[in-house]
């Protein structure tokens, strides 16, 4: 299965991370843990998608992360790989 990692979901990341969740399943990270959590309620403070918008793509595949994640990502892929 591809997936496909988003860095910030502002302005650009957002709408980026939902037509690619069209396709694809989608992990979007963001540095602020408010933002992934009014995100998962549906609101956009940019205004670049409505609620319904954000819900579809939520349902579609779109994984929404704390930042702090990639940490726990990039340690896993590194002790995958030692090992191989």
């Amino acid at each position: 299965m591809d997936k496909i990692a988003i860095i910030g979901l502002g302005y650009v990341g957002l709408p980026l991370a939902v037509e690619f969740a069209k396709k694809y399943t989608v992990v979007g990270f963001d540095i602020f843990q408010a933002r992934i959590d009014e995100l998962k309620k549906g609101y956009d403070r940019t205004l670049e998608l409505t609620a319904e918008e954000l819900q579809e793509s939520i349902n579609q595949g779109i994984h929404l992360v704390p930042t702090w994640m990639i940490f726990v990502v990039v340690l896993s892929l590194l002790l995958l790989f030692q090992h191989q």
